[in-house]
């Protein structure tokens, strides 16, 4: 992470950046639509992509748990050539992302309880 302005909260912002130089790409994403205990949404203010939604939702289920789920869409730079050569790289790098996040997750909460 470069910055971050903000916590969870409308219009804080991060600054990451993403890749390996000579390649690196700093990536600007926008808090929005906090609802507490519930949901945000990341929208991208700059970055690599041509459009970012990213909603993170937080649903209960029962007094002491809850499912988390994530909602992505976007858009790839270049038209038919960078989704065809884009989108197979962007999956594989958001299932390695996520696959990271729910293992992070779920040592988190075990050294909780």
């Amino acid at each position: 992470m470069l910055s971050q302005q903000g916590g969870i909260q409308n219009s804080a912002r991060v600054r990451l950046k993403i890749g390996r130089w000579p390649l690196a790409l700093t990536w600007e994403l926008e808090h929005q639509d906090y609802q507490s205990g519930r949901s945000f949404t990341d929208r991208q203010v700059t970055g690599p992509f041509t459009y970012w939604k990213h909603v993170h939702r937080m649903m209960p289920q029962g007094p002491d748990a809850c499912v988390l789920e994530d909602a992505i869409e976007y858009g790839l730079p270049f038209g038919a050539i960078g989704r065809l050569l884009g989108e197979p790289l962007v999956r594989r790098r958001l299932e390695k992302l996520f696959a990271y996040r729910h293992a992070v997750t779920v040592e988190a909460f075990r050294r909780d309880t």
